[in-house]
């Protein structure tokens, strides 16, 4: 689903799909779990493109490994957009009744041609056709990315040039064609899924603008659902700060040395009226 830190695809959808996009990813050892699924999509004829600065193990897998320069996402992202759009393999009627502002889109990624591609991305660019046409032409395809693509201070927007290849070939919402950010922690999506978050039921159903999800929710536990968002971590510290948060718990991490500006945190912390600590 867009908006949310969930896939819209499941396992089983990977290992039926026809052609799979590993873009920062190296699932084959932070998701090793993930990448049985992958495995017997391969092993079922599915193409891989992997797309990583890195020839990483999930590389070596691939039909095709795109060897982008670190930082050019978005740029190899708009080109394979232009490309898809100037060989007419859009999916004119997705487009059409599913997505807003295509005209804009149309003209932003014009100047990214194949040749430009390959000069500022490093990829050749025979390459970046091949991944356009196959990915366009497939009859199903799933496209996963994990903190290659995140941890950037441009992350949000090399997540919405993904997001925008879907969208022009019609590959999400429908059976073995998707989106799939693969998570950076330990079962950190289970958790999303199941609502161990501030502002979401599980399912990704907000806790305050939802009001039937909420009913639901209340009716199956039987205890009424406060219809307020939590703190997520950052806003704890900052309640820790302004004396509004007097317990926390901290489980398999050294907290303060992990976040941002760790004097203050340590200072939150120490003044906080109970913080314990915990790693395995």
């Amino acid at each position: 689903m867009f908006g949310a830190g969930g896939g819209t695809s499941s396992y089983r959808e990977v290992e039926e799909t026809d052609l799979l996009i590993l873009w920062g990813s190296n699932a084959r050892e932070t998701h090793p779990i993930f990448f049985h699924h992958v495995l017997k999509a391969i092993h079922r004829g599915a193409r891989l493109y992997g797309v990583d600065p890195r020839r990483s193990s999930s590389a070596q897998w691939a039909d095709t490994w795109l060897g982008l320069d670190v930082g050019t996402d978005i740029a190899l992202a708009n080109t394979i957009a232009r490309e898809i759009i100037h060989a007419g393999l859009t999916n004119e009627t997705f487009i059409e009744h599913a997505t807003t502002g295509y005209p804009e889109f149309k003209a932003s990624v014009e100047t990214w041609t194949l040749e430009e591609g390959e000069r500022v991305t490093g990829v050749p660019a025979e390459t970046i056709r091949e991944l356009a046409h196959a990915y366009a032409r497939a009859d199903r395809a799933i496209l996963c990315w994990t903190l290659g693509i995140t941890e950037h201070v441009t992350a949000v927007d090399n997540v919405l040039s993904l997001i925008n290849l879907a969208l022009l070939t019609g590959h999400v919402g429908r059976y073995g064609s998707g989106l799939n950010p693969l998570r950076g922690q330990n079962n950190v999506q289970g958790g999303g899924d199941m609502g161990a978050i501030p502002n979401k039921l599980p399912g990704f159903q907000d806790v305050e603008k939802d009001d039937q999800a909420r009913a639901r929710f209340e009716a199956a536990w039987g205890a009424p659902i406060v219809p307020k968002y939590g703190w997520h971590l950052s806003q704890m510290f900052e309640a820790m700060e302004r004396g509004e948060l007097k317990v926390g718990s901290c489980s398999g991490r050294t907290q303060p040395s992990r976040r941002p500006t760790p004097n203050t945190r340590r200072s939150s912390s120490r003044d906080s009226t109970s913080c314990s600590s915990r790693t395995s």
